[in-house]
């Protein structure tokens, strides 16, 4: 034999040495079938993967090997691998192992040729078991989370029903009693005028107190009925001058209040499309608060701004009350919650009607420090118009 067949012999066991260790040493099962499809090699990882040793697989169908859904399908990846020089598609299948038990893995099938023109089907196989049972997790927690939103949209659809309810049958009962409390304070100021000093001192304080809390009760009844009627009427879309509605809203203050003479700063406010007396009432609620909530013996000071953002206005009130607790931000935009002294008059709805004339119009309302000390109630309006929905205050 010459030096170059020596040489090219070599070189060939080498090559099939290097190959050998390739083929031992992959993480993949690997599997060498006959022209009939049976296994004539395996390497350790495929044997790991059925549990067996290499004996218990030598001459057998790759086919016998999978579950009986999976063979159908293995059978014809082997009939196209025989037809394309190409690595063929890649199918997933469930493996039969020693036990019994079954594993699903992915297999591809390629035809290859060696130097001798033999033609060799390769099999490589890889564990994809861990995936598939983290795919079924996934698909599982999806189809939870759909039944869980479903419900919760289903809840959602009843809670709204439910609330239109109680909210027309609180407007109906509202009212109802404006007529007799009207009555009653009617009567009331009637004896006061008509017993004059014939009535002892005690009396006509009792008379007075009396007045006074059917007064308290009218005012109640009034906030009810129209925080009852801010979610059951449609709102009408205007061009809204939030400039001309805070003026109004200032020139409505209470006699309370302009005699404590307020000092109001209102900087220039944008048009708005919104429903303009929900959004006066808006405004006047907010004024009256900020005059409400300032100190003793001090005149109130009330600063109305906008920050123009990307696509809302912002715009807040200010005031140099006392303030208003970390705890208590939340809290005061609810029905009948109050943050302060039982002794400051109002009936607890001024805010929470405030929120729901915002949430109406797609806007957000909350409540900062002021800058100079006091609390900023600030409130977001969309540039263009909403219908009744939630929206998101940007950072």
């Amino acid at each position: 034999m010459d030096e170059a067949k020596r040489t090219a012999n070599r070189r060939r066991r080498l090559d099939a040495s290097r190959l050998r260790s390739v083929f031992v040493g992959a993480p993949n099962g690997i599997a060498l079938l006959d022209g009939e499809g049976r296994i004539v090699d395996a390497n350790p990882s495929l044997c790991a993967l059925f549990g067996c040793l290499p004996e218990a697989l030598l001459d057998v169908a790759l086919t016998g090997l999978m579950h009986p859904d999976d063979a159908e399908g293995v059978r014809e990846l082997l009939g196209a691998a025989l037809l394309r020089p190409r690595p063929a598609r890649r199918l997933e299948v469930r493996c039969v192992r020693a036990d019994g038990t079954s594993r699903w893995a992915e297999l591809s099938v390629s035809n290859i040729e060696d130097g001798d023109d033999d033609h060799w089907t390769v099999a490589q196989v890889q564990d994809i078991q861990q995936r598939r049972e983290a795919d079924e997790r996934l698909r599982r927690g999806d189809e939870r989370n759909a039944a869980l939103a479903d419900e919760l949209r289903r809840h959602n659809v009843q809670l709204r029903d439910t609330n239109l309810r109680l909210r027309r049958f609180a407007s109906l009962a509202s009212h109802d009693l404006s007529a007799p409390l009207a009555s009653i304070s009617g009567v009331l100021a009637q004896l006061q005028r008509r017993s004059g000093d014939r009535l002892e001192p005690q009396d006509r304080e009792l008379l007075a107190a009396g007045r006074e809390r059917a007064e308290s009760m009218r005012g109640l009844v009034q906030d009810i009925l129209e925080y009852a009627r801010g979610a059951t009427t449609m709102l009408q879309h205007d061009d809204v001058d939030l400039g001309a509605i805070a003026e109004q809203a200032i020139a409505a203050l209470g006699h309370d209040a302009a005699a404590r003479e307020p000092l109001v700063h209102l900087e220039e406010l944008p048009t708005v499309r919104g429903d303009r007396e929900q959004l006066l009432r808006l405004m006047r609620n907010l004024l009256e608060n900020a005059v409400k909530f300032a100190g003793p013996g001090v005149r109130p000071e009330l600063q109305i701004d906008v920050r123009r953002r990307p696509y809302h206005w912002e715009v807040g009130v200010s005031d140099n009350g006392p303030g208003v607790a970390d705890a208590d931000r939340d809290r005061i935009f609810r029905p009948l919650e109050r943050a302060h002294s039982p002794s400051v008059s109002g009936s607890g709805l001024g805010l929470a009607i405030c929120a729901e004339v915002v949430s109406r119009h797609g806007g957000e309302i909350w409540v900062e420090p002021g800058r100079a000390g006091g609390s900023r109630f600030a409130f977001t309006l969309p540039k263009e118009p909403h219908m009744d929905g939630p929206f998101e205050r940007e950072g």
